[in-house]
């Protein structure tokens, strides 16, 4: 599954913005892993519901059905900031990125290889894979090493949309 944002659809917050300029200590580069391998299980349970809803609306297509003319399939992921986190406010949701991401294309089996990029995360990963959805927040978010070690929960939705045209005659 490629987890390339849709056009603007990448929201950072502006009073969040902008702290990846920072050096990184040891305990933010401890951060990195486990952030990892959460997105990775979020990977993996946005492909399973991806992959069913794909599949549902497919056979609905197939069969002919009449209320049914496409669908789109996105998934939403947003970024919250820790609640430790120098920025964090009790009366503000806190959310450090929102990606928005076409599913509808099923997974064109790209190997994402770009911690070169960032030598800190590479150093953090050790001999781990860098998820999508990790380069994708480095690569489109403008997040840095540093706001990557902000990120406290992240939350996850797969939304289905059914969709019908209707021809109007002349």
């Amino acid at each position: 599954m490629i987890f390339l944002p849709k056009s603007g659809t990448m929201r950072i917050p502006p009073r969040l913005r902008r702290s990846h300029r920072r050096r990184l200590l040891a305990s933010d580069l401890a951060r990195i892993g486990p952030l990892n391998a959460a997105l990775a299980e979020l990977e993996v349970w946005i492909q399973r519901e991806a992959s069913a809803q794909r599949a549902a609306f497919r056979a609905r297509l197939a069969a002919g059905e009449p209320q049914l003319t496409d669908f789109e399939l996105e998934a939403i992921v947003t970024c919250y900031v820790r609640c430790d986190d120098p920025k964090w406010a009790d009366d503000q949701d806190n959310i450090l990125a929102t990606l928005s991401v076409d599913l509808v294309k099923p997974d064109e089996g790209r190997d994402w290889a770009f911690s070169v990029l960032h030598p800190e995360v590479e150093q953090a990963l050790g001999a781990g894979k860098m998820t999508e959805l990790l380069f994708t927040l480095l690569e489109y978010a403008d997040f840095g090493p540093a706001d990557l070690c902000r990120v406290g929960t992240v939350w996850a939705e797969v939304v289905a949309t059914a969709q019908k045209i209707v021809e109007i005659g002349e």
